[in-house]
């Protein structure tokens, strides 16, 4: 699993400094902009009319867009742990060797994880240096833990939707998660200041880590989003266990496996005709 593992985030090094740089710059500088606005809040005002953000409002926000910057990277790489190498044929280099369907999917799942540890340890390093340049250093250690575990959390989150393999394809299932996230944010403001619709601020991921310390008095919704995670990998294990890797076999049904064509193992894997083997032709 450990080659699997590291073939995974060498894989993703690109994606990993990409998106960790540019949100770790877009938290800090939104964060600096905000300090310098306010800091001449008096001009602006007399120039340009009210001034449209306080601190707290960019403390508030923040957040919640760099939780929906963060899930479309997720959606987009969990959607290829395996599509991608189904897609350039690799997975069947994988699985002629001594590893197995659960092995790969769990090194390809740890993989994404590592990398996804890694973009929120860049972003929240801008963010960090954001809040130092600025003086809004929060109070208590939860704060500064809490949200990096609660960005983490949905990262893994929103990947893992991706990656369970629920409908046939990378678009499909990119589609779904795109739903999801793009929902996700909207409908847990309109819970947040709605009572009779409370329940919406649990449901949708990004709803819980809108303010400062955000594990604090909330540390059911992270365990439930992780929960949710665990249930959508092990989805993703059986929908793989089922999958047939022969070229043009489709998706299996919930009720049996799928199509199988002459010359595909066991293992879904595709090996010779008879014509080749030893003492054939």
């Amino acid at each position: 699993m450990g080659a699997v593992v590291v073939a995974t985030v060498v894989a993703l090094r690109g994606a990993v400094l990409g998106w960790g740089l540019a949100l770790g710059v877009l938290g800090g500088g939104a964060l600096i902009v905000s300090d310098q606005v306010q800091a001449r809040r008096e001009v602006w005002e007399r120039v340009l009319g009210p001034c449209p953000l306080a601190p707290e409002d960019v403390d508030r926000l923040l957040i919640p867009f760099l939780a929906l910057l963060l899930g479309v990277y997720a959606g987009v790489v969990g959607g290829g742990l395996l599509a991608g190498l189904e897609a350039t044929g690799q997975i069947v280099l994988w699985l002629s060797g001594p590893v197995s369907r659960r092995t790969l999917l769990l090194g390809r799942w740890l993989g994404f994880g590592l990398a996804s540890l890694g973009v929120v340890i860049l972003a929240w390093l801008g963010v960090d240096l954001g809040s130092v340049l600025t003086g809004r250093l929060p109070g208590d250690l939860l704060a500064v833990v809490g949200l990096p575990a609660a960005l983490l959390a949905q990262a893994l989150f929103f990947g893992t939707l991706a990656l369970s393999q629920m409908l046939p394809g990378r678009q499909s299932a990119a589609l779904a998660t795109g739903l999801v996230l793009g929902a996700s944010l909207p409908l847990g403001v309109l819970g947040s200041v709605a009572p009779d619709l409370a329940l919406l601020t649990w449901l949708f991921p990004p709803a819980f880590s809108p303010g400062g310390a955000a594990l604090a008095g909330r540390l059911d919704r992270l365990v439930g989003l992780l929960l949710a995670t665990g249930v959508l990998l092990a989805l993703a294990g059986w929908r793989f266990a089922r999958r047939d890797l022969w070229p043009g076999d489709g998706w299996p049904g919930v009720a049996g496996r799928a199509r199988r064509e002459p010359g595909a193992s066991d293992d879904g894997v595709a090996v010779a005709p008879d014509i080749f083997r030893a003492g054939g032709m």
